[in-house]
């Protein structure tokens, strides 16, 4: 009962700061879904009301592809974007935590004001879907309240093995033709109702020799279900709506935006290098090869699996297995002759074995698709990626450099934030970055 008297004195409070707001407008179609830029993959935004509807153009489908392409690449006009810079709050919703951010990108650095992380209600989230909406809304919103978060401009970073994604080769052509193109190749690829999802694209590869003009895309689906809970989300929290970023879209800004700025990433540009987010319920891979974002995968096994077996095989909660798998033991201890020690040390480095034969297939994957193109560093981020010594362990097994994603030389922390552990909430951090 307490519980809830708190929030709706906290709904007030909200509302009554926000009785001068003008009124949102709804949306939810495909007029709505922008690319802001090439590296930067957009599923849901509300700034249409802020540029000039344009016109649709008319695609004669019983046109040959090729002409389809010679009438697009006749309108190659460049646009350019400006830098919104301006505080937004950026959110990751996880299976283990909530990740709040309230920051600005300036062009150069993520600026961050406020960090916020709690822990996800019960039952209420689960694979990029919300399964018991008003817990999370009272989470999401008593946080904002409770740690002076005003800022009204939101974005969401998600991941979901509901997302599908491929890669596409097309015949060269721009970003903003790519909708069109797709129309003729998109079956092939996504053999799913796509009335049901929403469709983006970026390209992350292009070759143009006398012999061959060719773009690849990667090309990611997202269930229109799923956009209409944040949205939702979003009309409740009585905030407006920028974007729907994806997590591997989200640390590919950051890093490679890190990149730009040199110093301690210095020399990242000639590599391949891979990113590894350790989560709850899953581990996503993502790929780049000299600054260029290649692909990303979901795999299994994360903290989740870890925690339930320690528990089970303890007699503990979850609670207490996560507490002792963080803090109480090194991936690498080899000293621990207690019987409990031995025998989480045997569940944990199972269950990190088994984690390290998922990786090991991607990383054959990449090494299958691009030639001679082997994996030279390795980061590590996300919740499981605290456990001590993980780095080592990864490092040990792939032989590759291995560096946990603690710090980035293009994000400038508050100064009580000074300690911030930003490994759990990189990814709502390059959420912030939209050009």
């Amino acid at each position: 009962m307490l519980e809830k008297l708190k929030t709706n004195v906290n709904l007030i409070k909200r509302k009554n700061k926000e009785s001068n707001q003008e009124p949102k407008k709804e949306f939810l179609n495909e007029n709505d879904i922008y690319i802001d830029k090439e590296d930067d993959l957009t599923v849901l935004t509300n700034e249409i009301e802020e540029t000039k509807e344009k016109p649709k153009q008319k695609v004669n489908l019983n046109m040959d592809i090729k002409d389809v392409l010679k009438s697009l690449t006749a309108r190659k006009k460049k646009t350019v974007t400006k830098v919104v810079k301006k505080n937004r709050v950026s959110i990751d919703i996880g299976s283990s935590s909530i990740k709040i951010v309230e920051g600005m990108y300036d062009g150069k650095f993520v600026n961050i004001k406020n960090i916020v992380i709690i822990p996800t209600p019960d039952n209420s989230y689960q694979d990029g879907n919300f399964t018991d909406f008003a817990s999370l809304n009272n989470a999401i919103n008593n946080a904002l309240v409770d740690n002076n978060i005003d800022t009204k401009d939101i974005i969401y970073t998600i991941e979901s093995q509901s997302i599908i994604t491929r890669e596409v080769k097309l015949p060269s052509v721009t970003e903003k033709d790519i909708k069109q193109m797709m129309q003729f190749q998109v079956e092939e690829y996504f053999p799913v109702n796509l009335e049901e999802y929403i469709m983006q694209s970026k390209i992350v590869d292009e070759t143009n020799t006398n012999e061959k003009k060719e773009s690849t895309l990667s090309v990611s689906i997202v269930p229109k279900i799923m956009c209409e809970e944040y949205l939702k989300l979003t009309r409740s929290l009585m905030l407006k709506p920028i974007a729907l970023d994806m997590n591997d879209n989200s640390i590919y800004k950051l890093l490679s935006e890190s990149m730009k700025l040199g110093e301690e990433i210095e020399g990242l540009y000639n590599k391949t290098i891979a990113i590894l987010d350790i989560g709850y319920d899953h581990t996503n891979i993502v790929i780049m090869e000299k600054g260029i974002f290649k692909f990303s995968r979901l795999v299994e096994g994360a903290g989740r699996v870890i925690d339930q077996r320690i528990a089970d095989a303890l007699d503990i909660t979850e609670a207490e297995a996560e507490k002792m798998k963080l803090e109480m033991w090194s991936v690498l201890s080899e000293n621990d002759t207690e019987p409990e020690f031995e025998e989480m040390k045997q569940i944990i480095q199972t269950s990190l074995s088994e984690l390290s034969g998922e990786i090991e297939r991607i990383f054959r994957y990449n090494t299958g698709r691009t030639a001679g193109h082997q994996i030279q560093q390795i980061y590590i981020y996300g919740g499981t990626s605290n456990m001590i010594d993980i780095d080592k362990y990864i490092e040990t097994t792939f032989n590759i450099p291995t560096l946990k994603l603690n710090q980035l030389n293009n994000i400038k922390l508050n100064t009580k934030l000074e300690d911030a552990n930003i490994m759990e909430c990189a990814n709502a951090i390059g959420a912030i970055i939209r050009m």
